[in-house]
């Protein structure tokens, strides 16, 4: 994994990652409650499907929080491109940015079949904006 100063990056510009890789453990602890799955099994290299669609969802939640986040895009031109916000994402999951890039399509295709899974996303974002804001508050 990376460390928070050399986050992974397609222009190879080194920051401070502490406000993503704070959102990103948040959204994995909302995903691993509401999925029942631990952090560590969703991190894990099990394909169990129960395991891999909570890591697709939590994938997903993270790209759709992160690059619509005013504090992910004060990263300037280090988040302009899917590929690079994907990176930084499976770097947190032990995965590679394809990983991150087919789950968010995998999420996607069945939010656009499935009104269930809709719903149950679009209630997920919002636990997780709720808490982003109340840690911001804090």
């Amino acid at each position: 994994m990376t460390t928070p100063t050399d986050a992974g990056n397609d222009i190879g510009v080194k920051f401070d990652m502490s406000h993503i890789d704070t959102t990103i453990a948040t959204i994995q602890e909302i995903v691993a409650h509401q999925a029942g799955v631990p952090v560590a099994i969703m991190k894990d290299q099990t394909r169990q499907a129960y395991v891999a669609w909570a890591r697709q969802v939590c994938m997903w939640a993270c790209y759709q929080t992160l690059r619509n986040d005013p504090g992910a895009a004060s990263f300037g031109a280090a988040f302009r491109s899917a590929s690079a916000l994907a990176k930084v994402i499976g770097d947190r999951f032990n995965r590679d940015r394809g990983t991150v890039i087919h789950a968010v399509k995998c999420v996607d295709d069945r939010r656009s079949i499935d009104a269930k899974v809709t719903v149950e996303t679009d209630k997920l974002l919002q636990s997780v904006h709720a808490a982003l804001s109340e840690q911001q508050a804090a």
